[in-house]
């Protein structure tokens, strides 16, 4: 046959997920050594722990910082929260009709399809809060992680704001956007500290280092940004074009 007669091929991004001791590893890896792999490789993979089936098409969804709840935005324009022990529904709230959300556009069957849908989603390191965005909207929306009551939002952005992140140490969150900027916002007080361009396309990622000390970015043009967050603070130091489409 066809396929019994072609050469076997071996993706190089399947290594770095490959155990030590398989013997796939022990046979390619000196063939591909600057490939990049996990420092832990999966040799122990864990089992499902809960499924938690959701209504309606899950748009984005964050888990707490203690590991106990999962907030999920779904095509249904509701923002939920789930139990992560039990898988139970704990907290829902309809973002339909929302004015807020709102900007003027000339209303079509697409827009009507996506407009309040949840676009991006994110815990407060100290889990009282939810940051998200929302499809034709360009503000960061707030509200509280227990009775999901909106606690605010934050203007600026000249697009739909497209990603969340939050810092590790809790003092600061990013947010992306079709305008091709991120913004950088004080957790405490929610001031708008900096404004970061570089990219030629829309946001669609951004993520800080374990340690906060770089943001990551990805953009529509297939670019991944680097910055800085030491002083001088929030320095592009690289963005390069890595992928020829998307990077979410």
């Amino acid at each position: 046959s066809a396929i019994s007669a072609s050469t076997p091929h071996l993706y190089v991004s399947s290594l770095a997920w490959i155990p030590r001791s398989s013997r796939l590893w022990n046979s390619w890896h000196d063939e591909f050594v600057a490939a990049w792999t996990l420092d832990r490789p999966l040799d122990h993979r864990s089992s499902l722990l809960r499924k938690i089936r959701c209504p309606a098409h899950i748009d984005a969804f964050t888990i707490s910082p203690d590991d106990m709840s999962v907030a999920t935005g779904t095509s249904d324009r509701m923002l939920r929260v789930w139990a992560i022990q039990s898988g139970s529904l704990e907290k829902e709230v309809s973002l339909a009709d929302d004015e807020d959300s709102e900007l003027g556009f000339t209303w079509d069957n697409d827009i009507a399809m996506y407009k309040d849908r949840v676009s991006a989603l994110a815990y407060s390191m100290d889990g009282e809060k939810l940051i998200f965005g929302l499809r034709y909207s360009s503000k960061v929306f707030m509200c509280s992680s227990r009775s999901l009551e909106r606690a605010g939002s934050l203007d600026g952005h000249g697009g739909d704001v497209t990603s969340i992140a939050v810092s590790r140490r809790g003092d600061i969150f990013a947010s992306g956007s079709e305008d091709e900027t991120i913004r950088i916002w004080d957790a405490s007080s929610f001031e708008l500290l900096h404004i970061l361009e570089g990219h030629t396309g829309s946001i669609g990622s951004i993520a800080f280092s374990p340690d906060g000390s770089r943001l990551a970015s990805g953009s529509s043009k297939g670019e991944i940004g680097s910055w800085s967050t030491q002083s001088p603070k929030y320095v592009l130091d690289t963005i390069v074009l890595a992928y020829s489409d998307h990077v979410l």
